[in-house]
């Protein structure tokens, strides 16, 4: 152990070189393979070749009747969702305050993604005063929870189901969920095709449907729905998309989908990839020359006796 020791201490310039090279590879490697990982442990649900989020003006911005507007227009779509994300709300429950986010949302919601519901239905949210919460937060509430009713912004909801929280989904982590037509969203429904919020549409379509044709069939909702908007902005009409869910992603807080480019995820990978090569054979190359020059200086030394 001493001789190997000793024998480290003359080839510092190898063990520096190792030691740096390998540090520096996998510094940069570990962070984009932690990402990678994130990116895609993404739930994408069972069906997500036949989803997509409508774009009128090239972000996932859009207003409350877009989705009104393109399921009773387009044959195809077999179910749309809206969702709108309201983070920062107080809760009255039995004289207690709590903060909870919210999700206001259609009920074709729980069709696009998987969210699984104990006790209560999806259609319960027809009911602009229904709501569905999380199971973290029914703790808090107490025991059964279900019929009983909390005030949210002024107005009293009443619980009707609670369903598990989410994790690894494109949505935000919400402890509570409303409808769409909830009072909560009554400043976006008196404008429905004017008051531009974070407000996302997504569309189901059915099987065989081409994305050329959608897109084409979407464009048309778009700029007939929005005509008073493209006319004071033309420009924006060049920026009409869809995206499929699988190319959609989220920000750190989930708060803000953002679109996910699949060859850049790949050129990551790969990038990834050889710079843990590059590591590995920089250790086995320098292995190998201390290991060559640590063999001359034995035979040397049985040669010397």
């Amino acid at each position: 152990m001493k001789s190997y020791l000793r024998f480290l201490s003359k080839n510092k310039l190898y063990i520096a070189v190792e030691v740096i090279g390998t540090s520096i590879a996998f510094a940069f490697a570990i962070p984009l393979l932690s990402f990678l990982g994130d990116k895609r442990s993404i739930d994408r649900g069972h069906n997500y070749k036949n989803i997509y989020a409508v774009c009128p003006i090239g972000t996932f911005e859009t207003t409350a009747g877009l989705g009104p507007a393109i399921s009773e227009t387009i044959p195809e779509v077999e179910q749309y969702a809206q969702v709108y994300a309201c983070p920062d709300n107080v809760v009255s429950f039995d004289r207690v305050h709590l903060q909870a986010s919210c999700l206001a949302a259609s009920t074709g919601l729980f069709d696009l993604f998987d969210i699984r519901l104990h006790g209560g239905m999806s259609s319960s949210l027809a009911d602009r005063h229904n709501v569905l919460i999380s199971e973290s937060f029914a703790s808090k509430l107490g025991l059964n929870p279900i019929g009983k009713s909390f005030v949210l912004a002024k107005e009293e909801y009443s619980i009707v189901g609670i369903f598990d929280d989410f994790h690894n989904s494109l949505l935000p982590v919400t402890d509570i969920i409303v409808s769409i037509n909830s009072p909560v969203m009554d400043k976006q429904w008196k404008q429905p095709d004017a008051y531009w919020s974070d407000i996302y549409t997504l569309v189901q379509v059915s099987r065989g449907t081409k994305k050329k044709d959608l897109s084409e069939q979407c464009r048309k909702v778009c700029e007939e729905y929005y005509s008073a908007y493209y006319s004071q902005y033309p420009e924006n009409k060049r920026s009409i998309r869809i995206i499929r869910y699988d190319n959609i992603s989220s920000n750190y807080n989930n708060r803000n989908l953002t679109r996910t480019w699949g060859l850049s995820l790949w050129a990551v990978e790969f990038f990834s990839v050889i710079l843990l090569v590059f590591a590995v054979l920089n250790y086995v190359n320098l292995t190998v020359a201390l290991s060559l020059k640590r063999g001359k200086e034995w035979s040397m030394k049985k040669l010397l006796n």
